[in-house]
């Protein structure tokens, strides 16, 4: 917006509604994907998908703050160990950031937490692959390093963690076979 006297604030809200409407109708979407393969047991999501993302961040309170009065989201302390449950007094915990919804939208980390060398603050995906372990294989043959070997996670699914040529990480998940 070089010129605001041109700025179409009718436009612009009308383009922001829609995509709200949008993301209202993704998250929908989403939700009956991920029911259908929990009733299934198709697993976590189609290969290439985002399953997850969380933010690595040094002081969780300060983000914390910074994306509720930002996007609005609102935060539910977890256990870390399980999230299906609220975190005990001393406990290890995890935050959830629910959208004004009330859905789970994405996660935020402590950085000490993250279990690899290497990690740094900032947004962390975790991407749908057909198999964790065949994916690592395929990331250190094509010049990445494999970060956190795959391993079984509570969530029914296998995780592993890897940097690509240029630094960057990301975590692939897959179904847990058997």
């Amino acid at each position: 917006m070089s010129n605001p006297k041109n700025f179409d604030r009718r436009a612009f809200v009308t383009a922001l509604t829609a995509g709200a409407a949008a993301t209202g109708l993704a998250a929908a979407a989403r939700a009956a994907e991920t029911d259908a393969a929990a009733a299934t047991g198709a697993g976590p999501g189609a290969p290439g998908s985002v399953w997850w993302t969380e933010y690595m961040a040094q002081d969780t309170a300060r983000m914390n703050q910074f994306y509720a009065n930002v996007i609005g989201w609102r935060m539910k302390l977890v256990s870390f160990e399980d999230n299906e449950r609220l975190a005990q007094p001393g406990e290890k915990a995890y935050m959830m950031m629910l959208s004004p919804a009330g859905e789970e939208s994405a996660g935020v980390m402590r950085l000490a937490d993250a279990g690899y060398e290497g990690a740094r603050a900032g947004w962390f995906t975790y991407i749908n692959v057909e198999d964790a372990d065949a994916a690592a294989k395929r990331c250190t043959q094509n010049g990445g390093k494999v970060l956190v070997q795959p391993f079984d996670s509570d969530e029914n699914v296998r995780i592993t963690v890897i940097q690509d040529p240029e630094g960057a990480t990301v975590g692939l998940v897959s179904k847990r076979p058997g």
